[in-house]
């Protein structure tokens, strides 16, 4: 079910419009700059090797694509325990 949600919200949105407006917004910066932020906010939260799957850059990509299955409920356990803005306290 997860893995139907995302490529359901990502299909919309053309890849130069995304371009365009993240340009717009942050002229000095690169979309693949987010791409570093979301892995050092997720290690503080999740194992590394669950946010190695997230990005696609587990080392052992291949072998646990094939061998293993992570079913959907766990990795949305996962990315809830993810705060990228602090909790007031």
């Amino acid at each position: 079910m997860l893995n139907f949600f995302i490529k359901i919200r990502l299909l919309p949105v053309a890849h130069g419009y995304a371009n365009r407006v993240f340009k717009g917004m942050f002229p000095d910066r690169k979309q693949y700059d987010l791409r570093h932020t979301f892995a050092t906010v997720c290690q503080q939260f999740v194992r590394r090797e669950i946010v190695e799957v997230w990005l696609g850059d587990s080392s052992e990509r291949l072998i646990g694509n094939t061998y293993t299955h992570i079913p959907d409920e766990f990795m949305l356990s996962e990315m809830q325990k993810v705060r990228f803005i602090p909790d007031k306290t």
